[in-house]
């Protein structure tokens, strides 16, 4: 178990599981707005129209997902654009978000390579 340093709000943890598979383990550390259950269902709606790690299982404040190997917005200012394309085409495919969401804005800038989200 290693834990990923680079969480904001929760706390990840980068596990080996027993079958060789590599995944994520975030614990939530405040659950609300940020659930498992609303993680699993935006993953959902997404899936299919962005890269999405699989969700392996989910409680109550934590969620196992694949490990998606990667490079943070942060550290990689090029990765900024990707993201930003990939957040244009969920805004144009005008995603009606059921179960208790309502229409979610999308949006991101660079400024000095540094992505900001909203």
């Amino acid at each position: 178990m290693e834990l990923i340093p680079t969480g904001k709000s929760n706390t990840n943890f980068k596990l080996a599981l027993s079958d060789g598979m590599m995944a994520i383990l975030r614990r939530f550390s405040d659950v609300g707005m940020n659930s498992p259950q609303r993680e699993r269902r935006i993953a959902e709606l997404v899936g299919g129209q962005v890269p999405v790690p699989a969700i392996l299982d989910l409680g109550e404040d934590w969620i196992l997902s694949e490990f998606a190997p990667g490079e943070t917005l942060e550290d990689s200012p090029t990765g900024v654009g990707a993201a930003a394309e990939a957040l244009a085409h969920l805004r144009r495919s005008n995603l009606a978000l059921v179960g208790g969401f309502r229409r979610m804005a999308w949006s991101c800038r660079s400024t000095s390579g540094t992505a900001m989200w909203r």
